[in-house]
């Protein structure tokens, strides 16, 4: 343990103290876990909770729950409130750390899994995606275009947004382009990449596990 630390402190990328990132991580998802209980105790049908999808920092639910989030922020804006540990942007608007803010309604929603999801919001016609590896804008387009039904499990999306480095580990040598002789060597080629929509093992079994209890309530 006694040599980790004294590389960790040692490393130029590392500029906090190892137990701030322990601490810290772990009191956010305590945080998240504390939010995600009460949501379920205030689940209209206790059969099927009202959480739909759960992130780092965030939780996507049915229902109105604004009340419950509201007294959970009301208590954190409190605690920053004694401490001084809040900062106003230049617009004036206050931001405490921690707090929960209301990201969107949505009247459609559909994920694949963590950082694959698409959302359209109450009186529009597009949809919002994120997905990890597709720009938003294009990937926002996409489905705007081809409808909810296209997301799904193996659809490729061309031209994503994202770059895909290709490692060329040569010889100079002499090459042509655009009728340019040029001398060149070793080097990197950033190509532009589509993506493809997939559903990792994982999350196929928390699927097949939520059937399996779906049916056995059923």
């Amino acid at each position: 343990v006694a040599e980790k630390l004294d590389a960790f402190y040692k490393s130029k990328t590392n500029f906090l103290r190892y137990e701030q990132g322990v601490w810290v991580t772990a009191n956010a998802r305590l945080r998240l876990r504390r939010m995600l209980w009460r949501l379920e105790e205030t689940s209209k049908n206790k059969n099927c909770s009202d959480i739909v999808y759960v992130d780092t920092d965030s939780i996507k639910c049915r229902g109105d729950h604004a009340a419950e989030f509201k007294a959970a922020s009301d208590l954190i804006i409190e605690e920053c409130k004694k401490r001084g540990y809040y900062a106003t942007d230049p617009h004036g608007v206050t931001h405490y750390p921690g707090a929960w803010e209301i990201d969107g309604h949505y009247q459609y929603f559909k994920t694949l899994g963590s950082k694959r999801y698409m959302v359209q919001e109450w009186g529009h016609n597009d949809y919002k995606t994120t997905i990890a590896g597709v720009d938003k804008k294009r990937g926002a387009a996409f489905f705007t275009k081809h409808g909810p039904a296209a997301f799904k499990n193996g659809v490729c999306i061309k031209n994503a947004g994202h770059t895909v480095a290709y490692y060329n580990d040569d010889q100079l040598h002499w090459i042509t382009v655009n009728g340019c002789r040029i001398r060149t060597g070793a080097n990197v080629a950033l190509v532009d990449e589509s993506y493809t929509l997939g559903i990792t093992n994982e999350y196929w079994d928390i699927i097949e596990k939520a059937l399996a209890n779906i049916n056995e309530v059923e």
